[in-house]
């Protein structure tokens, strides 16, 4: 009967543009319906019982008729006891309500935004570290560069040594000796060091603020120096400025490890301290012993990393790169051990083969000045190599492009699906340019960029929900660099990894595997706290990580717990677009944008949104590839070292040779066929072991590697290093036959 309890238009919420017109005819509500069908009979009933309902049914029914992400009510009454006052029930509920409800809940959030700002200046990356990892090989060169000049320097001091242990000093005393006498010119040095360090990081900020902006998107950085601008002690000076010493006293004391080889009498006698190669018995056995397993052991590695998955094959094919640059400097010690047997012949060549055989005279020298270059060769390739573009890949479904063409965002969602032909009507888009065109929409909860382009570090990193076609349709798409065990027998189906449930009520969750190890600093497994629409945190927990995808900078759930979590976020906010082969896709963009210019709709190739995700792996490339380069110019300070000290030793040896007939271009060529031969050697280790670890790299498709850049870096520092080989072998061979030959 239409009386009360029945009768009462607060069962139905007001909704503007309903409730509170005079007559249905004034209905302006924001969706489309037929006023056509308004009968007088509606409207009498409109003006007796406004928004009263007509039918009743079980609370459970409409439950599961008409739940929706919003929730499964939409008003809530209370009964009042029998003699109870309704203004003290209203009191008592609004306290009760009040009580219970937090702020969050009804989108009402208080962040500290002080304490997440510094937080988020801390940065995703630890910009120090990376520089000191990519520049260890410039340190290493550096530290092997000292103890070669200091071993040069005790060796032109063999007379010396001799006589204070002829004079009663022990081994142990002269190495004391010598290792004070180092420690006073390192310690003296490493103080103008302090400054030329500070000089060199202004430097490198320089560049970043310039020549290598697109590593750091900004030109806003600022030399920091810690100590110098905060109130004490540098501490950083001073540590940097200790670490120093500590490096070069160890590398001072395997200068002065050979010591006591030689007795007294052989040193006073002329004698070098560093014992040739043919009165060590034995020598010739340890190189072998690294050279053999080292190269076995790379090519394992090799092996394995081909089959492994993509995070271990990296580190299986860098392992094995690293093994064989050790394993082929083992094979040239063996080398230079085995030259001195044979003859050397006769003819133009005969020369250069007596050079070569030299480098084995003084195996350490060599062997130290080889490994100089072919460390930093190895650094200036393996960096050049991993070079990619992602322009250059094919549309595939198991590619970083998903095999999708255009991808794009919208301001404004939209609520309207783009592949039905009621979608684009309502849209005003032109079916017979969109023909072949297939989209997948993603809703989208706005956040913090985690992508290598952000500088800070990300809190609350964008959420995308993944719809279910793309789990069912396109469950090939992109490429995974690792999952978890997925559930059933579905291995090749990763995207259903995100349907699991998984306990403590945790959400399944993918990532790029270079936002969730760089920028989250998380791994797989690893769980991330995020804010719902409620204000609840809700833990997310990594299930699958993707390999270069275009996803980078945001996390996907399933369109399921998307809607769980973000009920307030309707619509679509991102876009994947797929064309049929061969069509164009400029029309198909431009179109798109303007007609959904409204929305805030932007598109770009998938390609390109690709090549700015690795602009900055890109730039950093060529930063330390300029640390390569100072490392093999530093090689090539430690060879022309090495050549000089060598000229000055076989002055004797030179001179008679110039005496008995041998030209002087010729003499320069047997030295330089000497130091060419580690130069080379260097250089094609380091090359060949680069190569290798860069293996898995090099054979994808979209590696970008700048052969001709890269190979006339490395030819210019080999002219370089030539010519300064050759300007040194012509100023330091003997020019006076019998000041020479009296010397020997």
């Amino acid at each position: 009967p239409m009386r009360p309890p029945a009768v009462d238009g607060g069962f139905t919420p007001e909704f503007p543009g309903l409730s509170e017109a005079l007559a249905l005819a004034e209905w302006d509500p924001p969706f489309p319906f037929d006023e056509s069908r308004i009968q007088p009979r509606d409207e009498s009933y409109w003006q007796m019982y406004r928004a009263s309902p007509k039918a009743f049914i079980a609370l459970a029914a409409g439950q599961k008729l008409f739940a929706s992400r919003f929730g499964e009510l939409t008003a809530v009454r209370f009964g009042a006891p029998a003699g109870q006052d309704l203004a003290d029930l209203r009191q008592r509920i609004d306290q009760a309500l009040t009580a219970a409800l937090q702020p969050a809940q009804l989108g009402l959030a208080f962040n500290p935004v002080k304490e997440q700002g510094l937080q988020a200046a801390r940065g995703a990356t630890d910009f120090a570290m990376l520089f000191v990892s990519f520049s260890i090989f410039l340190i290493a060169s550096a530290v092997l560069l000292v103890g070669l000049l200091f071993r040069l320097n005790i060796e032109r001091r063999s007379q010396e040594i001799g006589l204070l242990l002829a004079v009663g000093l022990t081994t142990g005393a002269v190495r004391r000796h010598f290792l004070g006498e180092g420690a006073v010119v390192a310690a003296a040095w490493a103080l103008v060091g302090v400054p030329a360090g500070i000089g060199y990081a202004a430097l490198m900020v320089h560049g970043l603020n310039s020549w290598w902006s697109g590593a750091v998107g900004t030109n806003l950085l600022r030399l920091h120096v810690a100590g110098l601008t905060e109130p004490g002690w540098p501490v950083a000076l001073a540590v940097g400025y200790l670490v120093t010493l500590a490096t070069m006293a160890l590398a001072i004391l395997w200068s002065l490890g050979h010591l006591g080889r030689l007795s007294a009498q052989s040193l006073l006698a002329g004698g070098r301290a560093e014992t040739p190669v043919s009165t060590v018995p034995g020598q010739r056995r340890w190189s072998r012993w690294i050279a053999w397993p080292a190269t076995v052991v790379a090519c394992a590695a090799a092996l394995g990393g081909a089959t492994a998955q993509a995070g271990w094959q990296a580190a299986a094919f860098m392992a094995s790169g690293f093994l064989l640059l050790v394993g082929l400097l083992a094979f040239l010690a063996d080398l230079m051990q085995t030259a001195g047997s044979g003859r050397i012949g006769a003819g133009r060549g005969a020369l250069i083969r007596l050079g070569i055989r030299n480098g084995g005279r003084h195996p350490t020298r060599s062997i130290a000045t080889a490994t100089l270059i072919a460390a930093a060769t190895f650094l200036i390739v393996a960096v050049g190599a991993n070079r990619s573009d992602p322009a250059a890949q094919p549309l595939r479904r198991g590619a970083g492009n998903g095999g999708f063409a255009l991808v794009g965002e919208s301001d404004i969602p939209l609520l309207v699906d783009l592949n039905t032909p009621e979608g684009r009507f309502e849209l005003d888009l032109d079916p017979a340019l969109l023909k072949g065109v297939s989209v997948v929409p993603f809703r989208l909860r706005p956040g913090d960029d985690a992508s290598c382009l952000n500088l800070y570090q990300a809190r609350q990193p964008r959420i995308l929900a993944v719809p279910d076609r793309l789990m069912t349709d396109h469950p090939t798409r992109f490429a995974f660099n690792s999952t978890l065990k997925p559930p059933g027998d579905a291995p090749s189906q990763p995207w259903r990894l995100l349907q699991q449930k998984l306990p403590n009520g945790a959400v399944p969750a993918i990532g790029d595997y270079n936002t969730v190890a760089w920028m989250l600093h998380l791994q797989l497994g690893g769980e991330l706290s995020i804010k719902a629409d409620d204000g609840c945190q809700v833990t997310l927990r990594l299930v699958g990580l993707l390999k270069n995808s275009l996803f980078q900078g945001e996390l996907l759930i399933s369109e399921q717990a998307f809607g769980r979590l973000f009920p307030n976020r309707s619509g679509f906010g991102y876009f994947l677009i797929d064309v049929e082969p061969g069509q164009p896709l400029e029309p198909v963009q431009a179109h798109l944008e303007r007609q959904l210019a409204p929305f805030g709709f932007d598109l770009e190739p998938t390609g390109q949104r690709l090549r700015e995700f690795l602009v900055v792996q890109n730039t950093y490339l060529s930063t330390f590839q300029v640390l390569g380069a100072l490392g093999l110019l530093l090689g090539t300070f430690g060879l022309g070292a090495v050549l000089v000290r060598n000229v000055l030793e076989r002055r004797g040896e030179l001179a008679l040779l110039q005496a008995v007939g041998f030209a002087r271009r010729s003499l320069v060529g047997l030295v330089l066929a000497e130091n060419g031969m580690l130069l080379a050697a260097g250089v094609m280790a380091g090359s060949v072991a680069a190569l290798i670890a860069c293996g898995p790299h090099l054979v994808q498709s979209g590696a970008d590697v700048a052969w001709a850049m890269l190979l006339g870096t490395i030819g210019l520092v080999l002219v370089i290093a030539m010519a300064a080989c050759t300007l040194a072998a012509c100023l330091s061979l003997p020019r006076s036959l019998i000041a020479a030959l009296r010397d020997a």
